[in-house]
């Protein structure tokens, strides 16, 4: 079996070496990324879930997006089965991964796992390229080889005896699957496949090859690359854009031009035809929107830290008091100062405020004779009350970059200082009963602290639904003067089209 995968794979090796239109030339392709575990996903919303036992039953997710059908004498007792959405970690991720549970549940008969697509899912691809694959132990993601797929009904079905972590992956695909791009600009394309090569044909599953980007690399398929063309006209034209193969070795990659002006019909579809050894020839898009100039971005990044540390003093002294720490900045987009590349340079306008209060009460009162055999009366009275406060605020405009590419991005913002300013003012004075004296220590103090935010930093992977929307958030922990603060960052920036 494992001869006969080879010579298939030799006449395709052969058929693309022939100098097929827009293929390149002959040679061999980067080698197989090594397959690498990926991370853990994390569970996202609550799990839908359902008693099935022995006599088997199904449970599905509203819409019917995910299906778990078990068959009878699966099971041998009732189990709480369950669906529990979870980040996809899986190279080459076509929209959300499902943990089904409980983990580590095993079958005496199979039991039947389906996905259901949408046209829009497969736009930049096929059907015949999607595929079903689960995390190992060893937290390889492992791609079904020969899957069902009914194209009328749109599912994607495999035969599992065993319950873990799984997700639909897109096997061969065309990169990038959506871009933008201003008049008169080049992107580079390239055919990718998200799998190894089976060392025999009869391999049941092929390990993806996970990276720190969770990318695809290496396909196959690329050494058929042919045809590109953009909108369906071969090699693209003056009025929708050009393309055309590059690279020395065959290996699938290519150049979209943008035209002068901005297309009639945008985005424009740039596709190529390849021939996948399993799944046979099929037709690759990337969509791509040609802009008249530089992309505008809105939007806000808001940092906020706050934080509270209650005292109280020992000594027979009684009271108590609270230190209060609060800022608030709003890093507002105003402007776009360059793009180059993956590289926007953005103008961001800060609006920062910030507080700082102790304030607090403490007393200690001794009560004894001043004379012997006198009456016993408040003999000390000490009393110390603090009030302090600090506030300021700023207004500060800078420049932070924005890089996008590979289908994550990230950001840092560095926020300015704020200049507070306030006084303490502090109430402190002994009486003395018996002399009817007060010993008086009040005073107030200015006090001038700078205090700035720290850096934000923003990352995260770009939504294929929404590539020009930006949001998220994280929570982190710091201090300012002793006190214990809490830092809740939030995003949401948009770029659109000038």
């Amino acid at each position: 079996m494992r001869m006969s995968f080879l010579i298939a794979t030799t006449l395709i090796l052969l058929s693309a070496c022939g100098g097929a239109p827009g293929g390149g030339a002959s040679g061999p392709p980067t080698p197989p990324l090594p397959p690498t575990p990926s991370p853990v996903g994390t569970p996202l919303g609550a799990a839908t879930t359902a008693t099935i036992g022995a006599a088997g039953g199904s449970l599905s997710l509203p819409g019917n997006t995910v299906r778990i059908d078990i068959p009878a004498g699966a099971l041998s007792a009732d189990t709480q089965v369950g669906i529990q959405e979870i980040s996809d970690t899986a190279p080459g991720q076509h929209g959300h991964a499902y943990r089904l549970t409980p983990e580590g549940t095993t079958f005496a008969k199979p039991a039947r796992l389906t996905f259901s697509y949408t046209d829009q899912d497969t736009l930049n691809s096929a059907p015949q390229a999607l595929s079903i694959a689960y995390q190992d132990h060893a937290g390889v993601w492992q791609m079904y080889r020969k899957p069902a797929r009914d194209l009328a009904a749109q599912t994607v079905s495999v035969e599992t005896t065993h319950f873990s972590d799984w997700s639909m992956v897109q096997g061969v695909q065309l990169l990038p699957l959506k871009a933008t791009v201003r008049v008169g600009e080049a992107l580079a394309l390239r055919v990718v496949h998200c799998d190894q090569p089976p060392q025999d044909e009869d391999d049941l599953f092929v390990p993806l090859p996970g990276t720190a980007k969770n990318e695809c690399g290496y396909a196959l398929a690329s050494l058929t690359a042919r045809n590109w063309a953009v909108n369906s006209a071969a090699g693209g034209n003056s009025s929708v854009g050009t393309v055309s193969a590059t690279g020395a070795t065959g290996d699938g990659t290519a150049q979209y031009t943008a035209p002068a002006t901005r297309p009639p019909r945008n985005p424009v579809a740039v596709t190529v035809d390849v021939d996948d050894p399993l799944d046979g020839p099929f037709t690759l898009v990337s969509n791509v929107t040609v802009t008249d100039s530089t992309p505008q971005w809105q939007g806000t990044v808001t940092y906020t830290e706050s934080g509270s540390k209650p005292w109280n003093v020992q000594s027979n002294f009684v009271g108590s008091g609270m230190e209060t720490f609060k800022q608030v900045h709003t890093y507002k987009v105003v402007g776009v100062k360059e793009v180059d590349g993956p590289r926007t340079t953005l103008i961001f306008e800060q609006q920062g405020e910030a507080e700082y209060t102790d304030n607090g009460s403490i007393e200690k009162q001794v009560y004894s004779q001043c004379v012997v055999f006198g009456p016993v009366i408040l003999r000390y009275d000490t009393v110390y009350q603090k009030a302090m406060q600090m506030a300021g605020s700023v207004t500060h405009q800078a420049e932070e970059d924005l890089h996008i590419d590979d289908g994550q991005y990230s950001l840092y913002v560095s926020g300015e200082d704020i200049p507070m300013k306030g006084q303490e003012k502090v109430t402190s004075y002994t009486k003395y009963g018996c002399t009817t004296t007060v010993d008086d220590s009040s005073y107030v103090k200015p006090w001038n602290y700078l205090q700035g935010p720290q850096d934000a930093k923003i990352e995260g992977h770009i939504d294929p639904a929404h590539p020009d929307t930006l949001t998220g958030g994280y929570d982190a922990t710091s201090s300012m003067l002793g006190v214990s603060t809490h830092i809740r960052v939030d995003w949401n920036l948009h770029r659109s089209s000038p």
